[in-house]
């Protein structure tokens, strides 16, 4: 029997979006960038809702 496949969760279709955007970029140091300052931006607003 085959096993069904459990639906994509909405972060599973960012990241499958940003990979293929990663694979046909021709800039990839721009999205690299990008990605840490995605990463930095998410990480202070984790700081500013559990800072006291």
């Amino acid at each position: 029997m085959i096993e069904k496949q459990r639906p994509l969760q909405d972060h599973d279709k960012c990241t499958i979006k940003f990979n293929l955007f990663m694979e046909t970029s021709e800039n990839k140091k721009m999205i690299k960038l990008e990605r840490m300052i995605h990463d930095h931006v998410w990480i202070a607003q984790l700081y500013k809702t559990f800072s006291p």
